[in-house]
């Protein structure tokens, strides 16, 4: 299937090409950290988990992991292709990388909400309802949702190849190979089922979890105090500010780097933006696949002591806060 390049696109490129080389420095230098963030930190969030036993048995790991290889994905084989984009000023890797590079782009990033909408499915059974978590959440099981997000999220991706509804071509506005359906009425029915379901209804699922999380929990302390157990209420209010904190980050981090994403994007269906618009739009979701190290490792006491075993001589074991009856497999430290 062709498609002509509009006047629009061709000035995207040009605008691409004549920047000046202070712009090109700092966008190329963005970029470059960015991808190395992404990398190095969730490819040693997967040695960490691999080489620590405790770790792969924790069945929240298993989403972990998938997340991380995910990222890992899209910072192998699209990331760099965009510094090469932004360094030299347009696109030089002929057609088979372009829609290599979009494929990949889009599949990844359909991967990333619906894991984290597993993740936090998986912390809404484990500390609101610990008598069905073993039930509906043993290794099998959580192996076959992966694998049904990731076969989702291909085909997705490939539908608009496979239809020859869509194609992907390079975006001088974006610097990255993008989907591009000509189709006003196509692109609408494609588009917006795909923002519902791959991503506001993830981000939905993950606001609705840990907010019952974040109630049971405070109900939970409510309970201990009128009962006046005196280790107890101190020992479960630590926890629950930890918990509180690192689900903050999670869902904050999400928000910041997905929302604004996910209305420029609808925006773009009906209005043209310009191109620092949607650079902010690629950094954000960029971003997202290298926060997410940061979210889960360094915030997380299991990971820290588990990578400083990994890379150092020491043997640190992880020694629990609380005897919080409500802690199962897979809780977070």
């Amino acid at each position: 299937m062709n498609f002509n390049i509009t006047s629009n696109e061709k000035f995207q490129r040009l605008e691409l090409l004549n920047r000046s080389a202070g712009l090109v420095v700092f966008e190329s230098f963005i970029m470059i950290v960015i991808t190395c963030f992404a990398f190095v930190g969730n490819v040693l969030c997967c040695i960490v988990i691999f080489k620590t036993p405790s770790l792969i048995r924790n069945k929240t790991n298993i989403y972990i992991t998938a997340l991380a290889l995910s990222d890992t994905l899209t910072a192998i084989f699209v990331m760099p292709l965009s510094i090469g984009v932004l360094v030299q000023g347009k696109w030089s890797y002929g057609n088979i990388l372009c829609h290599f590079q979009g494929f990949t782009f889009l599949f990844t990033a359909f991967i990333t909400p619906q894991t984290m909408s597993l993740i936090a499915l998986n912390r809404y059974f484990c500390v609101v309802r610990p008598s069905q978590y073993r039930k509906w959440f043993q290794r099998r099981y959580c192996i076959a949702m992966l694998a049904c997000v990731w076969l989702n999220s291909f085909v997705m991706a490939l539908l608009p190849l496979v239809g020859q509804f869509g194609i992907f071509i390079f975006r001088g506005d974006r610097s990255i190979c993008w989907i591009t359906i000509l189709d006003v009425v196509t692109n609408i029915t494609y588009t917006v089922p795909i923002l519902c379901l791959i991503f506001i209804l993830p981000f939905g699922i993950m606001i609705v979890c840990y907010a019952k999380i974040f109630r049971s929990m405070r109900c939970h302390v409510r309970h201990l105090l009128t009962f006046h157990q005196t280790s107890g209420p101190r020992n479960v209010s630590v926890r629950e500010i930890k918990i509180t904190k690192q689900l903050f980050v999670l869902v904050a981090g999400f928000g910041i780097c997905w929302i604004p994403a996910m209305v420029i994007d609808t925006i773009d269906q009906f209005f043209v933006l310009s191109r620092s618009v949607f650079m902010t739009y690629i950094y954000l979701i960029y971003i997202s696949s290298s926060i997410n190290p940061v979210i889960y490792g360094v915030m997380n006491q299991s990971f820290r002591i588990a990578f400083l075993n990994t890379f150092s001589c020491t043997n640190i074991r992880v020694h629990p806060t609380s005897k919080n009856p409500r802690q199962r497999d897979g809780d977070v430290n």
